[in-house]
Parts: C-alpha cells; structure tokens; sequence
C-alpha cells in the first residue's frame, strides 16, 4: 500500500499492540481502535487533499483492550483484561459498566436485528447483554473452551475455541449448538470471518494457512470446502511462515482480505480460490483488518504481535492506523473480460507494483499477457511519429514471433480524472 494518494495514516495512534479494528455499521468514516495500552479511540477517517483525519474520542480502561464493536452510530462496546463489559457514549464520551465476566474478554459481536451484545470469554462462556435492560446481561451460555474468536452473520453466530473446537448456532436457539466442528487446520485458531452472503465463514491459523467452511451440513456442500497456505516466503533456501493474524469480508463482493505476521495483505475470492491482490509488504505485523461499510475503505493495523517474544519489543516501532481507499479497476477489468469471453475462474487480471524481483514475485503465475495503460500526450505524440518515420525508412526490426502485440488508441473515452488511473501496468495471469 505505498500509493500515498489511496493511503491515510491516522493521527494519535495507540502507544502499544492494536488488538482491533472495527468500521461503523452506518458511517463508512467512524473507526474505533482498541489497544493494549488500555484504550478504545474513536477517529472520523477524512478524504486526502479534501478534509483531516481526526481523533474524535478517546475511552481509557483500567486494563488492556482486546476487543470492541459499534452497536449503532453513536455508542459502542469494548471488554478485555479486566474482564468488565462497557458500553461507550461516542458522542459524550460516558462509560457505563454493564457486568463482567470471570476472566478476560477475549471477542465480540452485535446484533443489530436482535439488538444485542455477545461476549466470549476465556471463562469458557458466551454472555449475551442488552444495554437497554435494567440487568443489561440476559443471558450465559457455557462452551467446553476457552472462547478465542466469534464472528456473526444474520442469526448465525460461529465461535473458535481452543483445542481447535468450533461451535455453530442459531442466536434464536442458543441452548445446544447447532453444528459443533474441528477445525481444518492443524494448529491454534487465530482468525474468523463470516461471509456476508450467510453462506459459510473463513478461518486462519498461526501456521499460515485459511479455511474456507460452509455452513449447510450436506455432503454436496463440504465438498466445496478447502483450506490453503499462505503468508509465507522462503529466504535463503528456508520456508518462513507467519501467523494469520486478520480476515475480514468485503461487504458487497464477497471477496475477503487476509493480514498476517509477515507484515503483509492479501485479496482472495474464495469462490474462484484464487489471490487476487497482494499489498507492498509494510514494515511491521499487521494485528488487524477492517473494511467499511460501503467497502470503499480498508483499514490496517500495523503494530508488534509478539511473535518474537520480548526480544521484538525492543525494536518494535509505535503502532500505525493506515486507511486505503479502494479502487475498482481491477474488480471493474475483470467484469468486463468475464463478459467478453475470458474464464474468469481460470484467468484475471493483477496489477504490476514494480519490474524489480520482489514485485514481480507478487504476481500470480504464470502470466500470459501484459497490458499497458497511459494516457496520450503532446510529447509523447511527436516521439510515436518520429519513431514511426525511422521505421518506414530502416525497416522493423525482427521481432520474437512468440510475442503478439495489439496496438489500440483510444482517445475520447476517458476524462481527465481518468486518465490518472490509467499509468499503470498489469498481468493477466492463467
């Protein structure tokens, strides 16, 4: 992500580890920010060259924050260490305690169409609050783990547990678990994410790899299922691999981006199981990933995940919050190839960060066409005519006869905003 026109980087960041990024589900600007260093921040995500980046509020704890959420446009929650449930007043900037747990608060997710807190808890329970309520906590349910990750989708709620147990149900239902499962992956579960269709959820491990799981129990449907490895690099002759310490789904297209330990992003259509974007590598892990709303955002934390003990601590660099503003070229080029004929779960189209050794090794391979885009000028005009009259007298030169070539100019399509989105290169790949 080193376009610094598409990237914002917030200001007043935490002091210590981003446990979790979380978007407003209304406004596609509002991004809490919880941390280690016993906060939750509130910032309204500006427009570059248009309006700053602010820090709007800011919640202080008694001990670090390992998780938060919105519940609406104005209030949130947030639980961790401490292991007391709060909700927060965004606009007054008000705490108020609503109950607690036996041990640490490990995730949360709310309900909107129930109105309705979960909260999962090292104490090997799930507890469900209503804020509304006098006795805001309605409800406790017992797991047979540790609860390490929840993610909810309409009324399913899908919860990781530890020993790598994973309990499906019905929030309408919550008195035996609908599905109860053992994770695909070898090791300890350290992300989840539900698709946004209600379809299934995708999770990660700390040994580099993805899952992607359906909900429908029937054997046509875990067929389709799969698991692959990721975020991983070979140096030196020795194959590194780092957790994956972030999933999160794109509200609209159902694609979904990964973040792991490597400091790294990537952008996956688990339907056509194929990578479609992988981000300039950051300087450090990255803890956390969330879209917007409207999917034109993706926010990433990149702060210190202890994967190198207290021994990284010490080199470890103040956490960052970057913004990216999304684009739709490469989501738009292929729409358009699928329509035109192209097999788009066999082929696509990826952008060319680079010709250096590292960048292109971001592209997927094997690439079977280039494609340069930019925009005609006054100058380069007159190079293409006295290149063209030195060819019509000396001759072309020979040329690889493997290489098809197609030259086609098009010179009123475009505005001049447009124009700037076309310096560009990119691959299609098969």
């Amino acid at each position: 992500m080193s376009d610094d026109q598409s990237t914002l980087t917030l200001p007043s960041p935490p002091f210590d580890s981003i446990s979790a990024l979380r978007y407003s589900p209304t406004n596609p600007d509002h991004l809490l920010v919880s941390s280690w260093d016993t906060s939750v921040r509130l910032y309204e995500v500006g427009e570059k060259g248009v309006r700053e980046s602010e820090a709007k509020a800011k919640f202080d704890h008694r001990a670090p924050v390992l998780a938060c959420t919105f519940s609406d446009a104005t209030h949130a929650f947030s639980g961790g260490l401490d292991t007391s449930v709060r909700e927060l007043d965004l606009a007054t900037e008000n705490i108020r305690n609503l109950g607690a747990h036996n041990d640490s608060i490990s995730t949360m997710a709310y309900s909107c169409d129930s109105n309705v807190l979960i909260t999962g808890s090292w104490d090997r329970t799930l507890r469900f609050w209503d804020s509304r309520a006098t006795s805001p906590q309605q409800s406790s349910y017992e797991t047979p783990e540790r609860v390490y990750q929840l993610d909810l989708v309409n009324n399913t709620l899908v919860v990781a547990l530890a020993s790598r147990l994973f309990h499906i149900y019905d929030i309408r239902k919550m008195d035996t678990p609908a599905q109860q499962r053992e994770s695909s992956l070898k090791y300890m579960t350290r992300s989840l994410a539900c698709m946004p269709d209600g379809q299934g959820y995708a999770t990660a491990s700390v040994e580099g790899r993805i899952a992607v799981e359906y909900f429908d129990p029937s054997p046509a449907a875990q067929e389709k299922k799969y698991a692959f490895k990721c975020h991983r690099q070979t140096i030196d002759d020795v194959d590194h691999v780092w957790p994956v310490n972030a999933l999160a789904f794109h509200p609209t297209y159902n694609t979904f981006a990964s973040a792991g330990s490597d400091a790294t992003v990537s952008i996956w259509d688990h339907k056509v199981k194929k990578r479609l974007r992988q981000y300039p590598k950051f300087s450090n892990p990255i803890s956390s990933l969330a879209f917007n709303c409207d999917g034109t955002k993706l926010a990433v934390a990149i702060s210190y995940t202890w994967d190198e003990g207290e021994a990284g601590l010490k080199t470890a660099e103040r956490p960052t919050v970057l913004v990216k503003k999304l684009g739709d070229e490469i989501k738009v080029l292929n729409a358009w190839s699928s329509k035109a004929g192209l097999v788009t779960a066999r082929a696509g189209f990826e952008d060319v960060y680079g010709l250096d050794d590292e960048l292109l090794g971001l592209v997927t391979q094997p690439v079977k066409a280039v494609l340069l885009l930019f925009p005609i000028t006054e100058a380069l005009e007159t190079k293409r005519e006295a290149e063209d009259a030195r060819l019509r007298e000396e001759g072309q030169p020979l040329l690889d006869p493997t290489v098809l070539w197609i030259k086609q100019t098009v010179r009123v399509a475009f505005n001049v905003s447009n124009l700037t989105k076309l310096r560009r290169t990119g691959a299609m790949h098969v």
